[in-house]
């Protein structure tokens, strides 16, 4: 048989089959890692798409907490972040290590947020001076400039800006706005609050955590 030859008995269907079992393998770990990494940004776009049907074109619903209260929360250490803020600003919450942090996740269009705007900037101008930082954290925004306009109305003097890539919203499991985090001087989450809040009890909380910092070997012993 010469080279030109091919040998009947050996098709171009038999090569492909002949290395498919080894390619199979492969594939699949690829496909569980696509699912594995992607499965967790999916399920809060198909929960945003779903809540923006159900709010009439707004995120409205299953996304608005509009009742008021603490949450239990475990103390862990609060995940790092870095975001540009309205004014181009980068601002990153390892930053303000030794510092009571106070994380407001809001958006535009949710009434609890525009309802608590007035108490997050008298509280924050009240605390002016205090070892205190304020961060404002805009999500799901449905139009382009909403949440910038929103801001400035507000009158907001602490840094807020999008939570471009929903990296921030995801890492914190924000279920609903407004929601607020509470981070001590030691860079730990210790408390959590959902809905509305009143400037008594904000102003509340964030002095019962100036007044009793967290100790140094506690700081240690979360490293």
């Amino acid at each position: 048989m010469t080279s030109s030859e091919q040998d009947p008995s050996i098709t171009t269907a038999d090569a492909t089959v002949a290395a498919t079992p080894d390619d199979r393998p492969s594939d699949r770990k690829k496909w569980l890692i696509m699912i594995g990494a992607f499965g967790p940004l999916a399920l809060v776009a198909a929960l945003l798409i779903w809540g923006t049907v159900q709010g009439g074109g707004r995120p409205g619903g299953i996304f608005v907490n509009n009742i008021g209260g603490e949450v239990s929360i475990n103390r862990s250490k609060a995940p790092d972040f870095t975001f540009i803020t309205f004014s181009g600003n980068s601002v990153s919450l390892s930053e303000h290590l030794g510092k009571v942090v106070f994380i407001d996740f809001w958006s535009s269009w949710c009434a609890p947020c525009q309802q608590e705007a007035p108490v997050l900037k008298a509280v924050s101008d009240a605390m002016v001076g205090e070892d205190v930082a304020f961060i404002g954290i805009d999500v799901w925004e449905t139009r382009v400039g909403e949440g910038r306009s929103f801001a400035r109305r507000s009158g907001w003097g602490y840094p807020s800006g999008i939570d471009q890539n929903g990296a921030i919203t995801i890492e914190y499991g924000v279920k609903g706005l407004p929601e607020k985090f509470f981070v001590d001087q030691n860079g730990n989450l210790v408390k959590k609050f959902i809905g509305p809040i009143t400037v008594d009890r904000l102003t509340s909380i964030i002095n019962e955590m100036l007044a009793n910092p967290p100790s140094q070997r506690a700081a240690l012993l979360n490293e």
